[in-house]
């Protein structure tokens, strides 16, 4: 593990997806309580929820598509940049005719996560050897799982505390330092070389559908991905359902 983190590359990524996901764990929670605090309104706040999940079910193979045909290192940073400057409108929001700005900053958020994760998960196997690919990979999944114990906390404490602002400038702040560490990642000419990929936007639109078509098919046919695939989405569907009901509780005892 230690002879993975040495390798600059490698933790340079880890502790920007670290930082990243640590800011869309704290606008996850900090903008439903934020709207229960606006509206008063369960309906509303599961409302928010459901924004915040609708770009993963929508676009989240599709977004992958498109990645695969970019740069990913400045896909990742892009996403990030993006990410920090989308979270500003919500320091104009001050009351109940603003909440149109709050679930448009959630739903782009979510849109644009979609596609830092796919371009995380292909840049990661150029950083590090295949002896190291397995202790990597866990090791991104250990600082996933990090940040998301550390940050809703956080952006409770943020926004119980400070508001709503504060939760902004902090997530503005995670995902600008990601976008730092990220680009401080270097390659060799060789790994350019093997990065090189089509550019533009048209062989995009020409191949896409092939593409997309063609990642369904290996879902649809390959036992173990079709495996792999429901198991995850079981227990993706699972974890939306306790993440609701869990942060839904406060909620429920400050009604009555």
């Amino acid at each position: 593990m230690l002879t993975v983190l040495r390798q600059r590359n490698f933790t340079l990524l880890w502790c920007g997806q670290l930082v990243s996901i640590a800011g869309d764990w704290a606008v996850l929670i900090a903008l439903p309580f934020y709207v229960y605090s606006l509206t008063g309104s369960t309906l509303a706040t599961g409302g928010m929820f459901i924004i915040e999940t609708l770009p993963r079910v929508l676009i989240g193979s599709v977004a992958g598509v498109f990645v695969d045909r970019w740069d990913y290192r400045r896909t990742m940073i892009v996403s990030d940049l993006v990410r920090a400057a989308l979270l500003l409108p919500l320091l104009a929001v001050r009351s109940f005719s603003d909440l149109w700005i709050v679930y448009l900053v959630a739903l782009v958020q979510a849109t644009v996560s979609q596609f830092f994760v796919p371009a995380e998960n292909a840049l990661l196997p150029r950083l590090v050897s295949t002896d190291h690919l397995v202790t990597a990979n866990s090791l991104n999944s250990l600082g996933q799982q990090v940040a998301r114990l550390l940050a809703p906390p956080l952006g409770g404490v943020l926004m119980a505390s400070l508001g709503l602002h504060s939760v902004v400038w902090f997530d503005s702040a995670t995902f600008l330092l990601s976008a730092i560490l990220i680009a401080l990642i270097t390659f060799s000419p060789k790994q350019k070389t093997d990065m090189e990929r089509p550019r533009g936007v048209s062989p995009v639109w020409f191949a896409f559908w092939r593409e997309w078509r063609a990642g369904l098919a290996v879902v649809q046919h390959d036992a173990l991905v079709n495996t792999l695939f429901a198991t995850s989405a079981i227990c993706m569907v699972g974890e939306g359902i306790l993440t609701v009901w869990r942060y839904s509780i406060p909620l429920c005892f400050r009604s009555h």
